[in-house]
């Protein structure tokens, strides 16, 4: 039977009528250009039965076809070069070759996630796809997540990949340290036991203070450690230190002349302490909003934060501010004669 009068059949077949029981002939299921000419004509038509079509037309061919690299990628090109218009043929990354699949991967990374087990465990392939998307990490084998090599690709990209890569790696010293390096966050993925040592914990912070909260509670509890986060004036690490160490004087003063605002998250104790306090205000009279309740209903407290910035009072309770109104007026009434007695006599 002639091979143009066979494939002019089936176009007319597939133009015609809606997807059925459509079935290939057996002249033309190993005809590699017969293929792609069908595929061609079937992806410009816009009907409904399209996709159908496409996967029945996929599906009835030989195997060996999508041996053929050139074929696996003109089939990609021709489908609109998108993970979707592909992404359906199953057929082909059942039993494609691997030349076809790191033809496939060099166009679109991503469709990895839809190869075989073995595909997803060669290395080749796995590399030539990460190192265009690191997102196709995700979807290698078990066997390659644990690759240092593969790993380190990926974690120099992006620090967060961390939380994709095996869990011996996630344990590596070194690879920590790079993901780190990259986005000091991904110290949130690390293994128990580098989230609690002291030299990454150091080496964290001082990437990122806000990072902070992300090492170990044994960690947050290290006062050389806090003290080195609770100094950048955006982190406000304090709130993930331990509460010993919110109760701390050194770490309350340092967090609140880098933030006024962490008063907050300090201890009662220390948001009663004028000290604290006071430097937080110097910032913004506002923050007096965070002492205590303690330290705004004692009026010789919160006196002294009047007398350091008058301001506060518009940011008190009203009962308290009217009594520290007259406190001021007493005080500035008191000052004025005391100027006055000290006035150099004129004789």
């Amino acid at each position: 039977m002639n091979r143009e009068r066979v494939l002019n059949r089936v176009k007319k077949i597939i133009a015609k009528k809606p997807f059925g029981k459509f079935k290939l002939p057996d002249a033309l299921t190993s005809d590699k250009q017969a293929y792609i000419e069908l595929c061609k004509f079937i992806f410009n038509r816009s009907t409904p039965w399209r996709d159908d079509y496409l996967k029945k037309l996929t599906d009835s061919v030989d195997e060996d076809i999508f041996k053929d690299k050139d074929i696996v990628s003109q089939t990609y090109d021709i489908l609109g070069r998108s993970y979707d218009g592909i992404s359906s043929l199953e057929k082909i990354y059942s039993v494609m070759s691997k030349e076809a699949g790191l033809a496939l991967v060099k166009k679109q990374p991503l469709l990895i996630g839809k190869f075989n087990d073995e595909m997803k465990d060669d290395e080749d392939i796995a590399r030539t796809a990460i190192v265009l998307n690191n997102g196709a990490f995700n979807y290698v084998s078990e066997r390659l997540k644990d690759d240092f090599d593969l790993a380190k690709i990926v974690i120099r990209k992006d620090g967060y990949m961390l939380n994709n890569i095996s869990t011996r790696l996630k344990d590596d010293r070194d690879m920590v340290r790079l993901a780190v390096s990259e986005n000091p966050y991904a110290i949130q993925y690390a293994s128990d036991r580098l989230r609690d040592d002291s030299e990454m914990g150091r080496f964290v912070v001082s990437k990122k203070a806000s990072a902070f909260k992300y090492l170990s509670k044994r960690l947050r509890d290290d006062k050389d450690i806090a003290l080195v986060a609770v100094e950048d004036t955006e982190a406000e690490a304090v709130a993930y230190a331990s509460d010993r160490l919110k109760n701390d004087l050194d770490v309350g003063l340092v967090s609140v002349r880098a933030n006024g605002k962490t008063l907050q998250y300090l201890s009662m104790e220390n948001r009663s302490n004028h000290r604290i306090v006071s430097e937080a205000i110097k910032q913004s009279p506002e923050y007096i909003e965070y002492a205590s309740r303690r330290y705004i209903y004692s009026d010789k407290l919160l006196f002294k934060a009047v007398i350091e910035n008058n301001e506060v009072l518009e940011y008190i309770p009203e009962e308290m501010s009217k009594v520290m109104v007259d406190m001021l007026d007493k005080y500035n009434s008191a000052n004025k004669i005391s100027r006055n007695d000290d006035r150099e006599i004129d004789y």
